[in-house]
C-alpha cells in the first residue's frame, strides 16, 4: 500500500512541478520511488526560493 501512495504523491508532485513524464520514468529506472519523490521535492523547493 505505501508504494501506491508514494506513486500517487509522485504523480501529484510531477504535475505541480511541471516535470515531464519521460523525465520521471527515467529517474524511476535508476532510483526507487521514495528517492525520486525526495529528489523532485528538493528540485521544486530550489525553484521556489
Amino acid at each position: 500500500m505505501s508504494v501506491r501512495w508514494a506513486l500517487e504523491d509522485l504523480e501529484s508532485l510531477a504535475e505541480k512541478g511541471g516535470f515531464a513524464t519521460d523525465d520521471v520514468v527515467a529517474l524511476l529506472k535508476v532510483m526507487n520511488v521514495y528517492d525520486v519523490l525526495d529528489y523532485l521535492d528538493a528540485k521544486m523547493s530550489n525553484r521556489l526560493q
